[in-house]
Protein backbone atom coordinates (compact mmCIF):
# COMPACT_ATOMS: atom_id res chain seq x y z
CA UNK A 1 0.00 0.00 0.00
CA UNK A 2 2.92 2.09 0.59
CA UNK A 3 3.90 1.87 -3.22
CA UNK A 4 0.97 2.51 -4.39
CA UNK A 5 0.29 5.69 -2.34
CA UNK A 6 3.76 6.88 -3.11
CA UNK A 7 3.31 6.29 -6.54
CA UNK A 8 -0.13 8.20 -6.62
CA UNK A 9 1.16 11.14 -4.35
CA UNK A 10 4.17 11.35 -6.99
CA UNK A 11 1.82 11.97 -9.80
CA UNK A 12 -0.79 14.53 -8.15
CA UNK A 13 2.30 16.09 -7.44
CA UNK A 14 3.73 16.29 -10.83
CA UNK A 15 0.16 17.52 -12.27
CA UNK A 16 -0.09 20.24 -9.61
CA UNK A 17 3.11 21.78 -10.65
CA UNK A 18 1.98 21.09 -13.83
CA UNK A 19 -1.34 23.20 -13.54
CA UNK A 20 1.02 25.78 -11.55
CA UNK A 21 2.97 26.75 -14.60
CA UNK A 22 6.41 25.48 -13.30
CA UNK A 23 8.50 24.52 -16.39
CA UNK A 24 12.14 23.76 -14.16
CA UNK A 25 12.00 19.62 -14.53
CA UNK A 26 14.74 19.76 -11.74
CA UNK A 27 12.64 21.93 -9.94
CA UNK A 28 9.72 19.79 -10.36
CA UNK A 29 11.89 16.60 -9.70
CA UNK A 30 12.98 18.31 -6.00
CA UNK A 31 9.34 19.26 -5.20
CA UNK A 32 8.03 15.72 -6.36
CA UNK A 33 10.74 13.73 -4.98
CA UNK A 34 12.03 12.18 -8.09
CA UNK A 35 15.81 11.04 -7.59
CA UNK A 36 16.30 11.38 -11.10
CA UNK A 37 14.97 14.66 -13.26
CA UNK A 38 14.84 12.86 -16.70
CA UNK A 39 12.14 10.61 -15.33
CA UNK A 40 9.82 14.53 -15.24
CA UNK A 41 9.17 14.19 -18.21
CA UNK A 42 7.71 10.84 -18.63
CA UNK A 43 5.88 11.49 -15.19
CA UNK A 44 4.33 14.48 -17.24
CA UNK A 45 3.00 12.38 -20.32
CA UNK A 46 1.65 10.05 -17.69
CA UNK A 47 -0.42 12.99 -16.28
CA UNK A 48 -1.22 15.28 -18.48
CA UNK A 49 -4.59 13.97 -19.34
CA UNK A 50 -5.60 12.71 -15.91
CA UNK A 51 -7.93 15.56 -14.41
CA UNK A 52 -6.40 17.14 -11.17
CA UNK A 53 -9.40 16.08 -9.34
CA UNK A 54 -9.29 12.53 -10.13
CA UNK A 55 -5.41 12.30 -8.62
CA UNK A 56 -6.52 14.56 -5.61
CA UNK A 57 -9.41 11.99 -4.65
CA UNK A 58 -7.26 9.03 -5.44
CA UNK A 59 -5.20 9.76 -2.07
CA UNK A 60 -8.20 9.55 0.56
CA UNK A 61 -9.69 6.66 -0.91
CA UNK A 62 -5.86 4.70 -0.93
CA UNK A 63 -5.19 5.84 2.71
CA UNK A 64 -8.67 4.75 3.26
CA UNK A 65 -8.21 1.02 1.95
CA UNK A 66 -4.45 1.40 3.88
CA UNK A 67 -6.08 2.21 7.57
CA UNK A 68 -8.97 -0.67 6.60
CA UNK A 69 -6.86 -2.89 6.03
CA UNK A 70 -4.50 -2.57 9.36
CA UNK A 71 -7.25 -2.59 11.21
CA UNK A 72 -8.86 -6.05 10.32
CA UNK A 73 -11.64 -4.63 7.85
CA UNK A 74 -12.30 -7.91 5.82
CA UNK A 75 -9.84 -7.29 3.14
CA UNK A 76 -11.91 -8.94 -0.01
CA UNK A 77 -14.77 -6.91 0.45
CA UNK A 78 -12.79 -3.90 1.31
CA UNK A 79 -10.46 -4.25 -1.40
CA UNK A 80 -13.50 -4.80 -4.27
CA UNK A 81 -15.16 -1.75 -2.58
CA UNK A 82 -11.95 0.73 -3.40
CA UNK A 83 -10.90 -0.52 -6.45
CA UNK A 84 -14.80 0.28 -7.70
CA UNK A 85 -14.87 3.67 -6.39
CA UNK A 86 -11.10 4.49 -8.02
CA UNK A 87 -12.25 3.10 -10.78
CA UNK A 88 -14.97 5.40 -11.11
CA UNK A 89 -12.91 8.33 -10.78
CA UNK A 90 -11.05 7.51 -13.85
CA UNK A 91 -14.35 6.34 -16.02
CA UNK A 92 -15.50 10.22 -15.62
CA UNK A 93 -11.73 10.99 -17.37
Amino acid sequence: MATLVGQFRTRLWIKLLMEAGERDDKEIARLAEVGNPKQIYFLQQEVRKIPLQSLQQTLPILLELEFGLKFGAEPLSLMQTKVIELCQLYLKS
